[in-house]
């Protein structure tokens, strides 16, 4: 083991540069500033899209603060499982105006890529998973139900959204999903 508890292949994949393409011409040099300064690929800021359109710049250390957040519920061994080559390769793969959602999936898919490095990767996967889906799930179980229940299907203009209330009971029945 190296130094911080990382094995000697860690170290070597945490200091490599982001991308083997760059200087090859192949691909655009990706750099990561200071906290404040964003991502930068080929000199220009890389920007997130958030759900309500604004636009962000791309900081390392949201994604790392998110990642470490997760890893804090217990379970996932922070001597194992790295924020920072997530990060490191999470941002390899974003280009500007990335969706916050599409950068979600790409932490889960590179969580769930390491996992072949070790398991603990596969529940950090997991656990950015579940975090995505909370974050455009209603928070309100009858608003969600509501919803359902006046859902129209956008190619057959069908309502599906078979769903009984039962108001005395407090419970609620599927009837069918189909359209």
């Amino acid at each position: 083991m190296g130094e911080g508890g990382r094995s000697s292949l860690e170290a070597e994949a945490l200091s490599a540069p982001l991308d083997p393409l760059v200087g090859t011409g192949l691909r655009e040099e990706v750099t990561m500033g200071q906290q404040d300064d964003g991502v930068f690929r080929s000199g220009v800021l890389l920007h997130v899209t958030k759900k309500d359109g604004r636009r962000q710049a791309l900081k390392v250390f949201k994604l790392e603060a998110r990642i470490a957040r997760l890893m804090k519920m217990g379970g996932i061994n922070a001597d194992f499982v790295q924020p920072e080559l997530v990060v490191r390769k999470v941002v390899a793969g974003a280009y500007d105006g990335v969706k916050t959602h599409e950068l979600d999936n790409l932490i889960a898919e590179t969580a769930a890529y390491l996992a072949t490095d070790h398991p603990d990767y596969s529940q950090l996967a997991a656990r950015v998973a579940v975090s995505a889906l909370h974050r455009i799930t209603l928070a309100s179980f009858s608003e969600t139900v509501s919803k359902l229940s006046q859902y129209v299907h956008k190619e057959t203009d069908t309502l599906c959204g078979k769903v009984l209330v039962c108001q005395c009971v407090r419970s609620v029945s599927v009837c069918s999903y189909s359209c």
